[in-house]
């Protein structure tokens, strides 16, 4: 029986964490571990559980005080990328914040899921995906994240660095050893050809790359 993938969920509306553990919990190969409803919960829920997948929402308090700030996004993703980078981040959210939505890509965040967007039917399959080190977008943000406003110049990556990237949308949960194995160069090679990829894209990581180069439609999604 394989290890299921766990799961915990900081949303400080109680229906919605109701929801959300309900769909865990009747998924297959999907463990629930724990919940908190504020800001200041989230690392220590990591740091007690070390959640495979975290469920985050982005309006909530910081803490359970009547006058607390709203929840600082930004600064908890940092810690999770120092400390946590095993835990893969899906942000849950009433709405759709395009700045937030583009810097949290750019420090790390692997989902984004609009509550509005049929969630219930999305979740299961988005925790599955960034577990395997996909990306995962409900409709809603698709349409605003991939709209092909915006063109990249002609040149700006290789012909085999874009292989590469293709390589990585089509087979997520292989790991840079596997993909270097199956283009024929060593993984040193792969990293090196990444790191000159993401320089000239303007991003730090691997997730924001995909997300950019499709958007801009230098790669299309498989289908």
């Amino acid at each position: 029986m394989s290890t299921p993938i766990t799961v915990v969920c900081v949303d400080d509306h109680p229906l919605i964490r109701q929801a959300i553990r309900y769909q865990i919990e009747t998924a297959e190969g999907l463990l629930f571990l724990a919940e908190g409803s504020v800001g200041d919960e989230v690392i220590e829920l990591v740091r007690q559980h070390r959640p495979d997948v975290l469920l985050l929402d982005i309006e909530m308090p910081q803490s359970q005080t009547a006058d607390s700030e709203r929840f600082q996004l930004i600064p908890s993703i940092r810690k999770m990328r120092q400390f946590f980078q095993e835990t893969s981040i899906i942000i849950v959210s009433q709405h759709l914040s395009q700045a937030l939505l583009e810097v949290g890509i750019t420090r790390g965040v692997n989902g984004y899921l609009l509550k509005s967007d049929a969630l219930t039917l999305s979740l299961p399959r988005a925790i599955r995906t960034v577990h395997q080190g996909g990306f995962y977008f409900s409709k809603g943000i698709s349409e605003r994240l991939f709209a092909r406003d915006t063109v990249m110049k002609d040149g700006l990556i290789t012909r085999r660095q874009k292989q590469i990237l293709l390589a990585i949308v089509e087979q997520p949960n292989l790991t840079y050893a596997e993909h270097a194995e199956q283009l024929g160069i060593s993984e040193g090679t792969l990293k090196n050809r990444l790191s000159e990829l993401f320089k000239r894209v303007g991003v730090k990581n691997i997730t924001a790359c995909l997300i950019e180069a499709i958007r801009t439609g230098l790669i299309s999604l498989p289908d």
